[in-house]
């Protein structure tokens, strides 16, 4: 079962400015019973879980703000905001088999971007637009581990690491020819 609710709008500025608004949220939810044993070389095999069904549930949400203007002739500009989420509330089921246990460990992140872009119109058909975007995600393991299985999601679960980046951007494009445009480009990452 799976939902979404979304608006979108948008707003004239003077200056030649508008003001875009995005944002939304949708829910996926699904349920199933589970094996409780499997087939091999002819032989009837149980597998022994901490449940016998498994209920799913993400649950997402996302809004974005943009401010774009074009105030000169030769200078245009875009600051922008978005924000996005993820929430795993599936269940966590722990298998356990003599030298194999499993546990689907579960992960939630959330990210933020910020950033700017400006446009300047250049002689010769040439359009230089530097940019600037800060991302800001954190992410997150989801819900405890089952009931004992908390041993076997220490073992299996690796640093979630959350990230700081800064990147830096500058784009040429040269538009000369009716035919073809030409476009140059370097960004850099710092995290």
């Amino acid at each position: 079962r799976y939902y979404k609710v979304f608006f979108k709008g948008a707003v004239k500025l003077p200056l030649k400015s508008k003001f875009n608004v995005n944002a939304g949220y949708a829910s996926a939810r699904s349920d199933t019973d589970l094996l409780t044993s499997y087939v091999q070389s002819g032989v009837v095999n149980p597998v022994t879980l901490t449940q016998s069904d498994f209920d799913g549930e993400t649950k997402t949400q996302n809004y974005s703000f943009v401010l774009t203007s074009n105030p000169l002739r030769f200078l245009d500009g875009k600051i922008f905001y978005s924000y996005y989420t993820r929430n795993n509330k599936n269940d966590s089921v722990f298998h356990s088999a003599p030298g194999n246990e499993h546990i689907n460990l579960l992960f939630d992140y959330r990210k933020n971007v910020a950033g700017i872009d400006l446009g300047f119109r250049l002689p010769a058909n040439l359009y230089l637009s530097p940019g600037y975007k800060y991302v800001k995600t954190d992410r997150r393991a989801g819900t405890e581990p089952p009931e004992g299985a908390e041993d076997a999601a220490v073992q299996l679960q690796l640093p979630i690491p959350d990230t700081k980046d800064n990147i830096y951007s500058v784009d040429l494009r040269w538009t000369g020819l009716d035919l073809m445009a030409v476009k140059a480009g370097y960004e850099r990452l710092d995290r």
